[in-house]
């Protein structure tokens, strides 16, 4: 059985999955579909490394995204779920980066206005 591993190396045991964008896991109820979604964060989507049933690395993968929808198919051995993986669009990277480039902006903005604050009141706080 293929495995997918992610970031924290949290393997999801795969019972299909003809690409990355369809991936199909049993799970054996409701509550451990709702473990497996809040396992594929964006920051373990980060790195992720498919594994066949040998143990090789059929895949290596960086900057996954979650698709939705999910469909779900009740069978006798559980629940089917199926899900897709994407690469981040390049605007989608240059977006990330923007953001976390304003959040440094930011954070220097709001130290000069402390600095300039404590000048003009003479130090005092």
């Amino acid at each position: 059985m293929d495995k997918i591993i992610l970031k924290d190396n949290t393997e999801i045991e795969v019972q299909q999955m003809p690409a990355i964008g369809s991936i199909t896991v049993l799970a054996a109820d409701v509550a451990a579909i709702q473990t497996l979604k809040d396992q594929l964060t964006a920051e373990n989507l980060g790195e992720v490394t498919i594994k066949n049933d040998a143990g090789n690395i059929t895949g290596i993968y960086e900057d996954l995204v979650l698709q939705e929808p999910w469909t779900i198919r009740w069978t006798d051995d559980g629940i089917l779920t199926t899900f897709g993986l994407r690469e981040k669009t390049e605007v989608e990277k240059q977006m990330e980066a923007f953001k976390a480039e304003q959040a440094i902006q930011n954070g220097a903005i709001d130290d000069l206005g402390t600095v300039v604050s404590d000048i003009a009141t003479g130090g005092e706080a």
